[in-house]
């Protein structure tokens, strides 16, 4: 996550909205893996509250992405 609080602060230092929405993508698509293997490992574990609990934590980052990425379209929009 710091990798992309990184990436995120210098693409809007740098006013490039094309990397910002690929950065954003990238992250919507890793997490969707992390949760999607994350599903895979809790019905073979032995402890799938920790699973589950690990699989709530990436629904709530993948929610604060997707509003990240609304106020971008709604930021690009209103620039227009």
């Amino acid at each position: 996550m710091r990798r992309y609080s990184q990436l995120l602060r210098e693409a809007l230092k740098n006013s490039e909205p094309d990397r910002w929405q690929a950065i954003i993508e990238e992250w919507q698509n890793q997490i969707d893996k992390e949760i999607q293997s994350r599903k895979e490992t809790m019905e073979k574990s032995h402890d799938p509250g920790k699973l589950e609990y690990e699989i709530q934590q990436l629904q709530r980052q993948k929610e604060r992405i997707e509003r990240q990425k609304e106020q971008l379209t709604r930021h690009r929009k209103s620039r227009k």
